[in-house]
């Protein structure tokens, strides 16, 4: 059962960190995923971001480069990073497409 386990998580995280490419090569594990108007005010007035044209593209919140196998996280492939302040929260990725992840573990 072990050695089931250990492989299906390995599988899991080569899947996860090999998913992403150009234009959005950077793989990210967010807390959030949101269009950037939500929280506007932060990525340009916190952030020093001079903003964008098209408020509705996503943001990933509260990200680490980690494999993403937890409920309710959101498994992300990013255009960019927006410039934050370095935060305990982790890093904000920009023009992100991705999905939730719902695990069978």
């Amino acid at each position: 059962m072990f050695v089931f386990v250990t492989a299906f998580l390995l599988s899991a995280v080569t899947l996860a960190v090999s998913q992403c490419v150009d234009p959005r090569p950077h793989h990210l594990c967010c807390r959030s995923l949101s269009p950037y108007r939500d929280n506007q005010i932060v990525w340009e007035g916190v952030c020093g971001f001079p903003g964008i044209d098209n408020t509705s593209v996503l943001v990933g919140g509260a990200c680490s480069d980690i494999p993403c196998v937890f409920d309710g996280l959101y498994d992300v492939c990013c255009w960019d990073f927006l410039p934050c302040p370095a935060s305990p929260d982790g890093t904000t990725g920009l023009n992100c497409t991705g999905h939730r992840v719902i695990s069978n573990l």
